[in-house]
């Protein structure tokens, strides 16, 4: 065949089956969707599994973490890890779930940091503790916020359950189980299923979809939920100022911000102060008390030249203190 002849064929396939050709184009393009968001969410998922570096926590003190915060960070990294070897019949969407898991992690950190007291949970006020739940809970609905959870988070939870008791109920009946006996018959079902399906969109979304919610979004949300209640437990029972340097990095961003403004001529200050205020009102992974604390140290008492001097430890505090001052109008540190 030659070179034009290819050509003429190729157009009369276009102008013959122009909703085959298209149905086939988008099926090409949804599974190199599905290919990208899948690769995005093993990064994520493997960065989420080596959260555990040794950090320093106070602002002002370089300090190693102690045998009790290296104990607890061990205790943390085995839940993760169990996390992704758990088996998906016992993965649980449910309140009542987390709930009992958060609890468990609150315990058993006490415990490492109170090891001589029976009950060492109860070594917090109760004040601690609900400015635990607080924090927590800010830090959990920032993540939700993020990636294909901001789709997901806004539905019903009963939805979910509902399509993974289906799931399970298909894969608990007679038919699939009969087939799962034998590995090659239960593949060239698959397989002949998948090529029914081979120009359907539609498919190969929802299937993506569903799997993935159930493989690595509840797993990816439970080992976030774990990252969060473990540190804020770590800092009310270790007594830390911070739960990480992240968290250190974006007060002390807006700490240096603000000594900036203040530092500006008296006709500019009380924009660039309009403009801080808003800064701290959107910045992430601080809670609502934090950031009125904040607002009140830096007004009435200022900042002191030791804050002035301390450096960044993550990316993420340099990546918010830029963009403090973009909206400050500032062209370099």
């Amino acid at each position: 065949m030659t070179w034009p002849e290819a050509v003429r064929l190729f157009q009369d396939v276009v102008t013959s089956h122009p909703v085959s050709l298209t149905l086939a184009l988008l099926t090409a393009a949804s599974l190199g969707a599905v290919y990208w968001m899948r690769r995005r969410l093993r990064r994520h998922w493997h960065s989420l599994l080596e959260e555990a570096s040794e950090e320093p926590f106070r602002l002002l003190e370089e300090s190693s973490l102690s045998e009790k915060d290296r104990a607890a960070l061990s205790y943390l990294k085995a839940l993760r890890q169990k996390v992704w070897s758990m088996p998906d019949q016992d993965i649980s969407l449910s309140l009542d779930t987390f709930f009992s898991q958060a609890q468990d992690i609150v315990h058993t950190i006490a415990s490492i940091y109170h090891p001589d007291k029976a009950e060492a949970q109860y070594e917090a006020s109760l004040k601690d503790v609900l400015a635990l739940c607080r924090r927590t809970t800010s830090r959990l609905e920032a993540v939700v916020q993020r990636g294909p959870f901001r789709l997901l988070s806004s539905r019903p939870i009963g939805h979910y359950r509902a399509l993974y008791k289906t799931y399970r109920r298909v894969n608990a009946s007679s038919l699939v189980q009969s087939l799962k006996k034998h590995p090659m018959l239960y593949k060239a079902a698959q397989v002949m299923w998948h090529a029914k399906n081979w120009k359907n969109p539609f498919y190969w979304v929802s299937r993506e979809l569903s799997r993935e919610s159930l493989r690595w979004l509840v797993r990816w949300f439970t080992i976030a939920m774990i990252n969060q209640v473990g540190k804020e437990a770590m800092r009310l029972y270790g007594q830390h100022g911070f739960a990480d340097d992240e968290e250190r990095d974006l007060v002390l961003a807006c700490l240096k911000l603000h000594s900036l403004c203040t530092s500006q001529k008296s006709g500019q200050r009380e924009g660039a102060l309009r403009a801080w205020v808003a800064f701290v009102c959107d910045v992430p992974v601080l809670d609502p008390a934090a950031k009125i604390r904040i607002l009140r140290q830096a007004i009435e008492k200022g900042v002191d030249d030791v804050v002035m001097a301390e450096s960044f430890r993550t990316r993420r505090g340099e990546s918010w203190y830029k963009r403090g001052l973009h909206r400050l109008g500032e062209s370099s540190p």
